[in-house]
């Protein structure tokens, strides 16, 4: 049954398990030549062997537990249209691939120094990275060219949940690695603040207010008399110059 054959999940997660010797060979050489350096900070580290045998049981278990977590999604996405078998496969694989993935990182890897000589996990976590984002998009592809071929739901319902499953190991292990990294988030533009108008009268560069005399009168200040003295003004005060009110002799006696 060809629902049965896309449910395997083998040829998604079959990435991890068929390059993790390679894996273990290019890191092992690298990092034993990088240790003889003189100046290499790894030139004391006596666990270079330990911590790639960690690293690939690691990748091990994940090749095994993601193939098994691909047949089981299939199953449940294409409304257990695979048949039983493939949802018992499932489930095997996906215990099958826990038992080695979290022995390791709970239980071995605590016990090394991978925390002062990080490079093997950094290797790690940029193979499966790589590979698991390759494997995902290549199921996006997969998922496309069913939908335009209509393929059936039970056939696509696998490219999809490869991508799922295989897209989602390799962005984790890439924010894994970037954190490794020190990696930073992009620093996002601050909106201008609102312009705050000092407080009083008047304001910078406006108008003074209604009913206070003109520039000439206070000063800029309030009692402060005008400049050439101060009340009454020049040439006499009140009542002014001639006589009070009315001006020129004020009121005649009758």
């Amino acid at each position: 049954m060809e629902a049965a054959a896309a449910a395997s999940g083998v040829g998604d997660s079959g990435v991890f398990l068929a390059l993790a010797p390679l894996f273990f060979l290019y890191t092992y050489f690298f990092l034993f030549w990088d240790s003889r350096r003189p100046d290499s900070p790894t030139k004391d580290d006596s666990q270079i062997l330990l911590k790639t045998v960690i690293c690939f049981v690691i990748i091990v278990g994940v090749g095994i537990a993601a193939g098994g977590l691909v047949t089981l999604m299939h199953y449940l996405l294409s409304g257990a249209k695979t048949g039983t078998p493939e949802l018992k496969k499932g489930l095997a694989g996906l215990i099958a691939g826990a038992i080695p993935f979290l022995t390791a990182v709970f239980a071995l890897l605590p016990r090394t120094n991978h925390k002062q000589h990080a490079k093997a996990v950094r290797f790690m976590y940029g193979f499966l990275g790589a590979a698991g984002s390759f494997a995902g998009f290549m199921a996006l592809k997969g998922v496309i060219e069913n939908l335009i071929l209509s393929a059936g739901w039970p056939a696509t319902a696998g490219e999809v949940a490869s991508f799922l499953v295989m897209a989602g190991i390799g962005l984790f292990c890439v924010f894994r690695l970037g954190g490794m990294s020190s990696w930073t988030a992009p620093v996002r533009p601050v909106a201008p603040m609102p312009q705050q108008h000092s407080q009083g009268y008047p304001p910078q560069g406006g108008y003074a207010p209604q009913g206070y005399p003109p520039q000439g009168g206070y000063g800029g200040g309030y009692g402060v008399p005008p400049q050439g003295g101060g009340y009454p003004p020049q040439g006499g005060g009140y009542p002014p110059q001639g006589g009070g009110y009315p001006p020129g002799g004020g009121y005649q006696p009758r």
